[in-house]
């Protein structure tokens, strides 16, 4: 059987169908989201999630009930009270032979919840699913979310809640017969005692059939009986009147669609059923029926009378963050040999923003020079030196091309690297040689130093012995690009790559989180180390023996979703993890616009790319120096620094200290960035097959060109900490939707605040977000009319009930 997933609960686009055997062997390999400690809400934003149908392309309720298929059976057990052993023999008994248990996220060693998911034999419709549900969740005393069509289930997760208490169950066997299982049996009893869901038919009336029709289509019950003040009875499935003093539900709605009511207070209580025109006249007009349908007539829509608007639901906005606008990226950023290549590369990924590539090949192009090149923006400080190892990310949904636009940069590092095999070749085979002639030479040593020995001569030996011991060192043969490594084997390959290393992470979030975890603290500090390029490192270690760098150099790049980079800038907000690692990351990390993206089907700009790849060949030579090539600006550029970096220091003290810290490494990008974009322009005007010797100075013209990117990057490092602190504000609205299919409808603002839920109990910010919900379409304001003052409630979108 196939459920259908998706990554968070606030995707609307982007889902999967994977097989139950999925979801089987993630209980027992749980997605580890013990990081997120400060808030239940943030973990469950990261957690995988499934749906008990194959329909693979919505979560939306009407999708999913239009689609009707559904494929297994999943319910939680919250009161704390079950054993696994209890779970299983209950399962046994309903002839459930095939299913998975694992603790839920909110589970505690006190407090153990579970999470129950079978797989059916076969796919069913919607009332049939129902029926299977509600006998389930009622055999555990069950979530009653359990019947709803759009209901996600969170995939098995360790959290800072559950991770103590995390346990799982798997049994394999057949799959839940639908029909005959003892399950099915009960579910069969379990339909004769629940009532069906209203269906809306037309009422009638001599001579006006069409008109009260509309009205009757046009106004569902729940919404028409909330706005006269009748309440809803849950566990008798009927509407209490709001005339009655006795508390008890009287007023059903039958499968028909039609209104019987046993309340004696009720004047439509005559032994008749009755239509939602009928409730109106009552109402509205002390049951004159002409009135009523000569108001209607009147109102030609058929909406009604009231203060209530029951048009039909149209489709909620997106809740999403204002953000700042950004530079639209701009060619003349580009070194020329680039131009091109970068921009026909991004026209060709569907017309994707160019800003990915155009990151991807600056990244990639210091990443080649690493230590090879250094940049003293000082005249006179020959102290402070940087090499261009930069950081950065692409941050954008699934849909914006992130990782093929990031494969930009690594195309042309690829070609770089094929030159540097070739290089590494020859110094494997020069080493080759020298080795031979050393054992050659070491048996001839041995002989002269047994005669020397042997005549006494202890200064030759000695000198024979310096000889001997004077081998061939193994050549350095340089990786430039690493995909997926920890600290630990990463400082083995920096061993062999003193210039430095590219790390290349499709998904940034998760490295994050990696280094984030108690155990991988220490890893933290390797980075920075290797953002800086010019720390000794040593790497002790017990079973091998230690590892010694003289210089650690890495640049990092890849891509991360908007909503796996909040927590990381909260955690920042709150003052945890304050040592500037995620600032480093936002210095060359770009947040586009995507508006553009249309089809294209183009051929490659071949001489873009050969222009391009030629100039990286050019700059993997500069690894070939005896010594760094160290960079200044001429006179021109060397005033203009100046003054430009006087103002930074201004601008810096006058900064919150939020941006302090990400102004303030702006000086050594600015000369990474100036070094970079100069190589590039000199690697392009070397010919091929010559030495590569770059002028030392930078002129006025790249410095300026290098002042404009920071320009770029500053409105873009701006829109993505304005966007955290507008998602902050949403965080509660958010909260709210994904609470709404656990609340009766109608509710009142009191009625969330009784649940208790956490970012919802302050009554200023319950308030601002009921009306996000409402001004997005998610909710919609009735006045409910009965024997004291009018009062306001609230009805939940249909598809979000």
């Amino acid at each position: 059987m196939m459920l259908t997933t998706g990554s968070t609960h606030t995707q609307n686009t982007g889902f999967k169908v994977i097989n139950f055997e999925r979801l089987i062997n993630l209980a027992g390999n749980p997605a580890d989201l013990t990081t997120y400690d400060t808030n239940p809400r943030d973990a469950k934003a990261h957690c995988a999630w499934f749906l008990p149908s194959d329909i693979g392309t919505s979560k939306k309720k009407a999708d999913c009930e239009a689609h009707n298929r559904y494929t297994a059976l999943v319910v939680d057990i919250d009161n704390g009270n079950w054993q696994l052993s209890d779970i299983t023999g209950n399962l046994s008994l309903l002839g459930v032979n095939s299913y998975v248990v694992y603790s839920t996220m909110s589970a505690k060693p006190d407090d153990t919840r579970w999470r129950i998911a079978a797989p059916l034999v076969d796919a069913i419709d919607l009332e049939h699913w129902k029926a299977l549900q509600k006998a389930l969740a009622a055999a555990f005393n069950g979530d009653d979310c359990a019947v709803r069509s759009q209901q996600i289930s969170y995939m098995p997760a360790l959290s800072a809640w559950n991770r103590e208490a995390y346990q799982y169950h798997i049994q394999t066997g057949d799959c839940v017969d639908v029909i005959n299982s003892p399950l099915a049996q009960q579910a069969m009893q379990v339909c004769k005692l629940t009532e069906p869901l209203p269906v809306v038919r037309q009422a009638s009336l001599s001579g006006s059939e069409s008109v009260i029709g509309a009205f009757n289509q046009a106004h569902r019950w729940d919404a028409l009986l909330a706005q006269y003040g009748y309440k809803y009875d849950r566990g008798a499935k009927k509407w209490i009147h709001p005339a009655t003093t006795s508390g008890v539900a009287g007023v059903l709605i039958t499968d028909e669609g039609r209104y019987v009511s046993s309340h004696g207070c009720d004047p439509l209580n005559d032994g008749h059923s009755h239509d939602q025109f009928d409730v109106l006249t009552q109402h509205e007009y002390s049951g004159d029926s002409k009135k009523a349908l000569a108001a209607i007539k009147h109102h030609q829509t058929g909406k009604a009378v009231s203060a209530v608007d029951a048009a039909p639901w149209g489709e909620p906005e997106p809740l999403s963050a204002k953000m700042d606008s950004v530079m639209p990226f701009n060619a003349e950023l580009l070194p020329v040999s680039l131009r091109d290549y970068v921009m026909d590369y991004a026209h060709r990924m569907d017309n994707a923003a160019p800003d990915f590539a155009a990151i991807s090949v600056m990244i990639c192009a210091g990443a080649l020079i690493g230590g090879s090149a250094e940049m003293q923006p000082k005249k006179n400080d020959t102290g402070w030196r940087v090499v261009p190892t930069m950081w950065g990310g692409a941050v954008g949904q699934p849909s914006s091309k992130k990782t093929p636009s990031l494969a930009c940069g690594r195309k042309l590092l690829d070609a770089a690297q094929k030159v540097i095999d070739r290089l590494n070749a020859e110094k494997l085979e020069e080493y080759e040689v020298s080795c031979i002639v050393a054992d050659a030479h070491s048996d001839a040593i041995k002989k002269e130093t047994e005669l020397a020995a042997k005549a006494g001569d202890i200064p030759k030996v000695k000198e024979l012995r310096r000889q001997a011991l004077n081998k061939p060192s193994p050549p350095k043969l340089r990786k430039v690009m690493v995909n997926d490594s920890t600290s630990e084997a990463l400082a083995i390959r920096l061993q062999s790559n003193p210039l430095g290393v590219l790390v290349f992470r499709d998904e940034l979030s998760g490295w994050l989180a990696q280094i984030d975890q108690p155990t991988r603290q220490h890893e933290r500090g390797f980075y920075l180390e290797a953002f800086n390029g010019f720390g000794r490192y040593t790497q002790e270690r017990v079973t091998r023996e230690n590892i010694e760098l003289e210089r650690v150099i890495a640049s990092i790049i890849g891509g991360i979703q908007p909503d796996k980079i909040l927590p990381l800038l909260l955690a920042r907000a709150s003052g945890g993890a304050n040592d500037g690692l995620l600032e480093r990351l936002m210095q060359i990390m770009v947040f586009p616009d995507f508006n553009d993206s249309t089809y294209v089907d183009a051929k490659p700009d071949l001489h873009a790319e050969i222009a391009a790849k030629s100039t990286f060949e050019g700059l993997a030579l500069l690894g070939e120096r005896k010594n760094p090539l160290v960079c200044r600006f001429d006179d021109d550029a060397q005033l203009i620094w100046e003054a430009w970096a006087t103002q930074m220091i201004e601008r810096e003290k006058a900064a919150t200290p939020d941006w302090q810290s990400i102004i303030g490494k702006y000086p050594a990008l600015l000369a990474k960035l100036a070094l970079v974009i100069h190589l590039l322009n000199e690697a392009a005007e070397s010919r091929c097959g010559e030495d590569f010797e770059p002028n030392e100075l930078v002129d006025s013209h790249t410095l300026r060109q290098a002042m404009k990117w920071m320009e770029y990057l500053e409105s873009h490092a701006k829109r993505i900490t304005t966007f955290f602190k507008s998602e902050t504000v949403l965080a509660p609205a958010k909260t709210l939707l994904e609470r709404l299919p656990q609340l009766d409808s109608p509710f009142t603002a009191r009625d969330i605040q009784r649940k208790g839920w956490s970012g919802l109990t302050d009554k200023d910010v319950l308030s601002d977000a009921i009306a996000r919900l409402v001004d997005a379409g998610y909710l919609r304001e009735v006045i409910e009319k009965g024997s004291g003052r009018p009062s306001k409630k609230l009805i939940p979108h249909p598809d979000y009930r």
